[in-house]
């Protein structure tokens, strides 16, 4: 750290918040009515398509999982089971 520069030993508080500005009250805007809709829809809609994606590559994984399993099964070796 730089020498010279005093550090607060809590930054949040020590800073000086000003006067509010009273000519700016006047000047809010309200949220368009549908705003938390639109929000719950995009939220939706990145849930969906993480859940397909994760999906997809469950299935991918457990079919690339089961021609591996069936290819070392048919292949010959120790551990197979006595044939009579």
């Amino acid at each position: 750290m730089a020498k010279g520069i005093p550090v607060p030993s809590n930054p949040g508080q020590d800073r000086d918040q000003g006067k509010p500005i009273d000519e700016l009250k006047d000047h809010t805007v309200d949220p368009h009515p549908d705003l938390g809709g639109r929000v719950r829809r995009s939220i939706n809609r990145r849930s969906l398509a993480a859940d397909s994606l994760d999906l997809s590559l469950n299935v991918l994984v457990w079919t690339v999982w089961e021609y591996l399993r069936s290819l070392l099964e048919s292949l010959p070796g120790k551990n197979r089971q006595k044939e009579e």
